[in-house]
């Protein structure tokens, strides 16, 4: 015997819910149900999928193992029964949108505004997603849109639009000694604790060798793609940050002053959706707004 679609469920319900009363709730059945269906997975399976603590259920590492495949078929069957109720209801279509962190204030907002206005009827859902978590959910056809740092080629399979060009910068408290520099340069940086992009990404391999060309060392503190927690890691203290410049200008930069990183590191957010993709008029006009969102950024 395998697993049934109905033991799947219910094993991700008690995931997602915590207990086995959240479980039946969830389901509509009662918790006598839902402990049979986890005693017929365990005994289909031959394995123990929960630790009993009293009321308290812990997942084993074999159930662990499971989950992800869990989340992502349910996920895509709540999905899909989204999209029924669109369809039933004459809602329109719907668009969704991959974003990494520093641009989902910085270009998407503005742009989202801009569709809705010409489109109303369009739903519009965002995810915010690392960017090879993103690329691959283009390529599955799990969102339409990504907007990433497309550091390497998205693929034969993949479009691009490249949205803008800007560079590196550092970001220090105001009362720091470098705040009154007009610019940093690695000797500036050598070996200090930084907030900055990971080493094993395409601008964490790139600022290492510059680095490196210095005779300097960077020393990442803190690992992120993300402007906008890194400003808050260097507001409390905890580095320097060596990162993107979406967050300038925001309430998260307030106190910092963001300087010149000297030599230039570009950096170019893009669009990328699957090249197989027939555009409508609201994805064109999706892809107008976001150019023009970024050109617009980039002249401030």
């Amino acid at each position: 015997m395998q697993l049934s679609f109905r033991h799947m469920e219910v094993l991700d319900a008690i995931l997602r819910e915590g207990t086995m009363s959240g479980a039946a709730k969830a389901l509509g059945v009662s918790q006598p149900a839902i402990s049979r269906h986890v005693g017929a997975a365990e005994h289909i399976l031959d394995v123990e999928l929960f630790l009993r603590r009293g009321t308290a259920l812990i997942p084993t590492a074999e159930l662990l193992e499971l989950r992800p495949i869990l989340t992502q078929i349910f996920d895509g069957v709540a999905a899909a029964r989204e999209v029924g109720d669109l369809l039933r209801y004459g809602m329109g279509r719907r668009i969704q949108i991959a974003t990494t962190p520093s641009f989902a204030t910085a270009l998407l907002s503005d742009a989202i505004a801009t569709l809705r206005r010409a489109f109303p009827q369009t739903q519009i859902i965002t995810r915010v997603r690392d960017a090879a978590a993103i690329k691959q959910g283009i390529l599955r056809g799990d969102f339409d849109f990504g907007i990433v740092y497309n550091e390497r080629e998205a693929g034969p399979t993949a479009e691009s639009i490249r949205l803008c060009t800007t560079e590196i910068v550092c970001v220090v408290p105001k009362d720091h000694p470098l705040a009154d520099q007009d610019e940093v340069t690695p000797e500036h940086l050598d070996n200090v604790p930084l907030i900055s992009f990971g080493r094993l990404s395409a601008i964490g391999l790139d600022l290492d060798l510059i680095f490196a060309e210095w005779g300097a060392t960077r020393n990442v503190a803190i690992s992120t793609g993300n402007s906008f927690m890194g400003l808050a890691f260097v507001r409390s203290g905890a580095g320097l940050g060596l990162c993107d410049p979406f967050a300038r200008n925001t309430p998260h930069a307030e106190g910092l002053t963001t300087l010149q990183f000297r030599p230039k590191r570009a950096i170019a957010p893009q669009v990328i959706y699957a090249r197989s993709r027939a555009l409508s008029d609201p994805d064109n006009c999706l892809l107008a707004a976001l150019e023009e969102t970024a050109r617009l950024w980039q002249a401030t």
